[in-house]
């Protein structure tokens, strides 16, 4: 399943003036903010060694206090937007 029908399937909701294909330009930062605003949760990507080698992702609940569910992935990805699309599906998975 893509990314954008398990965003909509968790409420992800696409603004009325938009197309499906107008919104997969921003689909990333769009289904990042609804995560970061609607559940609480922040899917982060950083590179661990040196820029632009490779990217890790954390996903945060930032409106818990620390907990161990905060969750920092143990893989590297080749580029940022492929780190910040697992990140968002694993996010997606979180939400009860």
């Amino acid at each position: 399943m893509d990314l954008l029908t398990t965003a909509i399937k968790a409420g992800f909701k696409i603004e009325n003036n938009k197309s499906i294909e107008q919104s997969k330009y921003l689909l990333l930062c769009e289904i990042q903010q609804w995560l970061r605003d609607e559940h609480g949760i922040l899917v982060l990507c950083w590179t661990k060694y040196h820029p632009q080698t490779s990217y890790s992702i954390i996903i945060w609940f930032y409106k818990i206090a620390y907990t161990d569910k905060n969750i920092i992935s143990n893989y590297d990805y080749n580029s940022y937007e492929s780190a910040l699309k697992e990140g968002l599906e694993e996010a997606i998975k979180l939400i009860k």
